[in-house]
């Protein structure tokens, strides 16, 4: 009789560690499923999501390396058109000269690009000098105008390069150009543009 009541004892022991046991690993494999999912959402989203900033400056790089073969690239700003489709702002610089280009993304891919920008250090013995200004900026709509100077009278000029002594751009009066044009990205990732001021004036 002690021997069944033992045997009883110990089955009933045995049944709680056995369902002990399997409610353990029937949560450990909840806790899985639900790691699992969670990873596989993070991945999707992290897919969905514009190309990294690394990614993109080498794309940078590698459309201006043959015009700017040694500037620095900065960005400083990047934003969505629609799910295939964004664009950003960046710097390029060498010390000497300073751009800002508006470069379009479709499907991580550089699709098309405008400079907004434009200065450099002026050598003032050189009788031609254009920069470039950004007069308008709002929701993937920009205005950039382009200076162009230059000499209103050419017979202080030696040649087309060249001031006479005692000339340069500081003494002599100077014909100011300019060029406005609007620029806007459009939804499939093309930039258009457009030409609306053409002013001139004598400085």
């Amino acid at each position: 009789m002690l021997y069944s009541a033992y045997i009883n004892v110990m089955g009933n022991i045995f049944k709680q560690q056995l369902c002990f046991c399997a409610l353990f690993f029937l949560i450990l494999g909840c806790n899985n499923r639900n790691q699992s999912k969670s990873q596989i959402s993070n991945d999707s989203v992290e897919v969905r999501k514009p190309i990294q900033k690394l990614d993109t400056l080498k794309a940078i790089k590698e459309v201006t390396s043959s015009v700017y073969p040694n500037f620095k690239v900065e960005i400083t700003e990047k934003k969505k058109v629609n799910d295939s489709t964004f664009y950003i702002l960046c710097n390029l610089s060498d010390g000497v000269s300073f751009s800002t280009y508006i470069m379009t993304f479709v499907k991580d891919k550089v699709h098309d690009y405008e400079k907004l920008t434009e200065t450099a250090d002026q050598d003032l013995s050189y009788p031609y000098y254009h920069y470039r200004t950004l007069t308008y900026s709002s929701n993937g709509l920009y205005r950039t105008t382009k200076y162009f100077q230059e000499p209103a009278d050419k017979t202080v000029l030696i040649d087309s390069t060249t001031f006479k002594k005692g000339f340069d751009f500081e003494n002599v009066p100077i014909k100011t150009d300019s060029v406005t044009t609007e620029i806007k990205v459009l939804p499939s990732g093309k930039i258009r543009r457009n030409v609306i001021k053409i002013p001139t004036k004598d400085v």
